[in-house]
């Protein structure tokens, strides 16, 4: 691997949500990432991919790699899918061990990697669950039908979100932060009928 990148927008997000953190849930929270980013390097590296460059951003983590044979929709669907399986593995690994009285902390952090794990199954466009649906709409219906269809889901699915943070943040009086995520989903989907941002054959070089 060459390069490793932080992009600076979220270096100031995590100084300013670490300076204002006090009950430690950001910290729980990076490393509930950090295990669903190896999940995705874990099937890239399985697979055969050569990992070239990461770069975390706001948006999550993108990986770019090469692959050593051509790779197939259902292969970008596993792989996809691969994150949210880690996370998953980790929550139940940590609810056996809080179970057994090993403390909160780890309670709390099985928590973090259950709702990092479903959050990403929504099926819009930046999110695991979006890659992994385009993927599969792709091979059953075809790369026009599928993205046309892959399109208009992650737009019904990331406006229900951002409506869903909105009444949040109406509820709480505080707590933005599934606002803020429907409004970087919204930011990523292409509008159905204009210029698609995602070409259709399945790309061995981006996760």
């Amino acid at each position: 691997m060459k390069k490793i990148h932080v992009t600076y927008p979220l270096l100031a997000v995590a100084a300013i949500a670490l300076a204002f953190d006090q009950s430690g849930w950001i910290l729980l929270f990076l490393a509930a990432a950090g295990v669903h980013e190896l999940g995705h390097l874990a099937a890239i590296l399985l697979s055969g991919g050569k990992i070239r460059t990461l770069t975390a951003g706001i948006r999550g983590m993108q990986i770019t790699y090469d692959a050593l044979r051509p790779t197939s929709y259902a292969a970008d669907a596993a792989a996809a899918l691969s994150g949210p399986a880690a996370s998953f593995a980790a929550a139940g690994l940590t609810a056996a061990f809080a179970g057994a009285g090993a403390g909160t902390d780890l309670a709390y952090f099985c928590g973090v990697n259950l709702i990092l794990g479903v959050f990403n199954l929504i099926p819009a466009a930046p999110l695991d669950g979006g890659r992994a649906l385009r993927a599969l709409l792709l091979a059953v219906l075809g790369p026009g039908s599928g993205e046309r269809i892959a399109d208009r889901v992650s737009l019904i699915a990331s406006c229900a979100l951002c409506a869903a943070g909105a009444g949040l943040l109406c509820f709480t009086r505080c707590n933005a932060s599934l606002l803020f995520a429907g409004l970087l989903t919204l930011s990523s989907v292409s509008l159905p009928g204009g210029r698609s941002k995602r070409r259709i054959p399945p790309s061995p070089a981006r996760k």
